[in-house]
């Protein structure tokens, strides 16, 4: 258990997670209702982020690829469950709400674009409820039209966040590649594509103005990290956290983000676990509640893609199975357990592999002492650390293979 060894870290260390602040909110609820009101406390912490409302307006002309932008971001196709219609003959007519799959109050609004007579510009920002939205991007498959431009330039007035979205970049690639079968260059057809959207941006005193550009079906390709990204660098603080649990497309910058989110989590949950324990854990004097611990790093997988369907989906998309794909690319996840009784060797494994002292960041009521319950927090701190740099690394190694995948 080498690897485990490496990632073990002294309560000194993990305490640094807990700020002064969420520890006198934890003490204080140990104070007023004891474990219990503790664990209420922590779950609620832990699922806020489902409860926290972001919205996202999608704007600009029909036939640009709102539709199946809306699928890209939130990770599914027009013939799934709750998919966005993509048909290039039909028009934004009213305001559409799209649900996250995985988060219920995370909205992508696809609206009319401005300009038209049920929607003009006179009316416009009224009409679609402007307040109510976190970002505005604006799309287009060629030059921003005037409206859209008239558009930007009301929302920067207005100081809300708002970015370009050039799509259908795949089209432009090969359309360059048939016309120019000797001298094709994506790199130089990108950044003709580039040079020329900003320039149109210019024309119209637009020149802070971000502008992206995308394949909604190559979401690992071009500018989708680097949107997806400013989606979560942008969102307003108390609402990061959402923003970055709700994404679903996995770009690189997406993982990163996540990795730093579920961190966070890992002192809160491994609370739970020490005052909560109901599986000792030989030879460390301590124990531990498994089917927390289980729970944790069945959520680290689904937010990581590595749950079985979604591994399924990639192995399709890769044009293999997930067993060959899970050999191709050694990924440790697929001999990973991840029930209770599963968990319970690796645990224990990881508790044996050194001496975990530490004491509890609260001084909480539990049953048994305080320095069992502090190594208990330990050994969930450091199982839940391993576990999702083993979940982390196979992430990586997906995103590496689908990315280069897309650039054949």
């Amino acid at each position: 258990m080498t690897r485990g060894c490496t990632q073990l870290k002294t309560m000194a260390e993990a305490q640094t997670t807990i700020s002064e602040v969420v520890k006198r909110e934890l003490q204080e609820a140990v104070s007023s209702g004891g474990v219990a009101k503790l664990k209420d406390l922590i779950n609620k912490k832990n699922n806020e982020w489902k409860e926290i409302p972001l919205n996202i307006a999608i704007t600009g002309e029909s036939g640009v690829g709102k539709s199946s932008f809306i699928n890209a971001i939130r990770g599914i196709t027009a013939d799934d469950d709750g998919g966005a219609h993509v048909d290039v003959v039909e028009a934004t007519r009213e305001i559409k709400p799209y649900t996250h799959p995985m988060n219920s109050s995370m909205v992508l609004w696809d609206l009319p674009g401005v300009g038209t007579p049920r929607f003009p510009r006179g009316s416009y920002l009224t009409q679609v409820n402007f307040e109510k939205y976190d970002f505005f991007l604006i799309v287009s498959a060629g030059r921003f039209r005037e409206d859209d431009l008239w558009l930007a330039q009301e929302i920067q007035s207005l100081k809300k966040n708002f970015h370009f979205v050039r799509t259908q970049m795949d089209v432009e690639v090969d359309k360059d590649k048939k016309g120019h079968p000797k001298t094709h260059s994506k790199s130089k057809v990108i950044e003709k594509v580039r040079i020329d959207c900003l320039k149109n941006l210019e024309e119209h005193d637009l020149t802070k103005a971000s502008v992206f550009l995308i394949d909604n079906y190559s979401p690992m390709d071009y500018d989708f990290d680097a949107l997806t990204r400013t989606l979560i660098d942008e969102a307003p603080e108390h609402k990061r956290e959402a923003m970055i649990l709700s994404m679903s497309v996995l770009t690189d910058g997406v993982i990163e983000r996540k990795l730093e989110a579920l961190k966070e989590r890992i002192y809160k949950v491994s609370l739970l676990s020490a005052v909560g324990g109901a599986i000792p854990i030989p030879g460390v004097g301590a124990a531990v509640d498994l089917a927390i611990l289980a729970e944790e790093v069945n959520f680290y997988k689904s937010q990581l893609g590595l749950d079985a369907e979604t591994i399924a989906e990639h192995a399709r998309y890769l044009n293999t199975e997930a067993r060959q794909l899970q050999k191709k690319l050694g990924l440790q996840s697929f001999g990973l357990a991840t029930t209770a009784k599963g968990l319970a060797q690796s645990v224990s494994s990881l508790a044996a592999s050194e001496t975990v002292e530490s004491t509890l960041p609260l001084a909480i009521p539990v049953i048994g002492s305080i320095i069992s319950a502090g190594i208990s927090y330990g050994v969930s701190v450091a199982s839940l650390r391993y576990f999702l740099g083993i979940l982390s690394e196979d992430a990586r190694k997906i995103n590496e293979e689908l990315l280069k995948n897309s650039l054949q």
